[in-house]
């Protein structure tokens, strides 16, 4: 097609969006895509797009990404599985935010698809400073006319202070406006109150459709000569991190569920597809529940396992398919000494020996884990 004008947009543009995006999900009322961020199509992921990837009305999957040096990192995609996604996936190419992309960049990504002639669209995901809004503008004008193909941009909270978001936005059929990890390190990847004053600003900001980012993940943190590092699906071989962060599935089902309607909000897109290697994300059984509005908290079972007729092991259980956020505290009864592991600690009380959880927590479903130890009259069983 021809491309369109920045203030212009062919209307079967924003058909195709909202065919894409809404799907299947035109009955609950709100589109569901997911996020493959993984630049290694591995067998756990490849079981996991192949097992699930109807449970989504689009994926948008990590195709390349510009790094600093100005050279490309290509993702390791399976060709076959790309090919039966079809035009519900959409490859997202990732700028590096200290770059200043140019006629290379437009030059790859038109390459790119014209190997993959059954896409229907590009992500840029960009995470500029506010102050290069307008030269990132004009990419997004070359770019348009290179591909002539509907391009999404991924936007970031801190870009509503600035007045040159209203053109950026032109330059795009829709958006995806990320609410989670944009916090500094070491503070919570969500916060409801603050996430839902973003959506409503921009909301108010942007003239075309859009998806609300949101995580399914957890992190580790660990601090090494003044730089964080940060684990993601799997433990850094460094030790136990410093802090653990996580995201409650209860509270980003709730969220979800009180935030006003907006005409331009097209529904949510779930950062990232969890796989069964995945330690840090909720598990796909989780996920599903929350985007059906069906997620119930179970009930985590604490129990000991004998070492000796007066010690135990603590063990907390989670014998629900779903997974749940580890429990704060917990008291137990005739037991007067022991020791915490995995994020937890243990003092004495009046009421027996209490023992609080340090740093929030998942407990996959069908899964246990030992807190600690403890000397006790009998086999513990503890009081949340």
């Amino acid at each position: 097609m021809a491309a369109a004008h920045s203030q212009i947009r062919h209307p079967w543009t924003l058909a195709l969006f909202m065919l894409l995006t809404i799907g299947s999900a035109q009955a609950s009322g709100a589109a569901q895509a997911v996020y493959v961020w993984q630049r290694d199509w591995n067998p756990a992921l490849i079981a996991a797009l192949h097992d699930h990837q109807h449970s989504f009305d689009r994926i948008h999957y990590l195709a390349g990404q510009w790094n600093a040096n100005g050279t490309w990192i290509w993702a390791r995609t399976d060709p076959a599985l790309l090919a039966t996604l079809a035009s519900r996936a959409l490859p997202v190419f990732r700028i590096n935010g200290r770059t200043r992309p140019d006629s290379r960049v437009i030059a790859n990504i038109a390459k790119y698809m014209q190997t993959h002639p059954a896409l229907k669209g590009v992500e840029i995901d960009y995470d500029c400073a506010t102050a290069q809004l307008p030269a990132y503008t004009d990419f997004l004008r070359q770019l348009r006319l290179s591909l002539k193909l509907p391009i999404t941009i991924t936007a970031l909270p801190d870009w509503l202070h600035s007045g040159s978001l209203t053109e950026l936005l032109l330059q795009a059929d829709n958006s995806v406006l990320q609410v989670h990890g944009v916090l500094p390190p070491g503070s919570a990847l969500f916060d409801p109150v603050q996430a839902a004053q973003w959506v409503k600003a921009y909301a108010a900001r942007t003239p075309r459709p859009f998806l609300v980012a949101l995580p399914t993940y957890g992190i580790g943190l660990h601090w090494r000569d003044g730089r964080v590092l940060v684990e993601a699906e799997q433990s850094l071989a460094i030790g136990e991190a410093e802090q653990s962060v996580a995201v409650d599935p209860g509270q980003i089902q709730a969220w979800t569920q009180s935030l006003p309607t907006y005409p331009n909000l097209a529904g949510f897109i779930w950062f990232r597809l969890p796989t069964a290697q995945d330690q840090k994300a909720w598990s796909m059984a989780t996920l599903e529940t929350v985007m059906n509005g069906r997620y119930q908290a179970p009930s985590i079972v604490l129990h000991g396992a004998a070492v000796s007729a007066t010690t135990f092991d603590l063990v907390l259980q989670n014998n629900a398919d779903v997974d749940a956020m580890l429990p704060l505290q917990a008291t137990l009864a005739g037991c007067t000494a022991g020791d915490g592991t995995n994020w937890y600690q243990q003092n004495n009380s009046p009421a027996g020996l209490h023992i609080t959880l340090n740093q929030p927590g998942l407990l996959h479903g069908k899964t246990s884990i030992v807190i600690g130890w403890a000397r006790c009259k009998g086999e513990p069983h503890g009081r949340f």
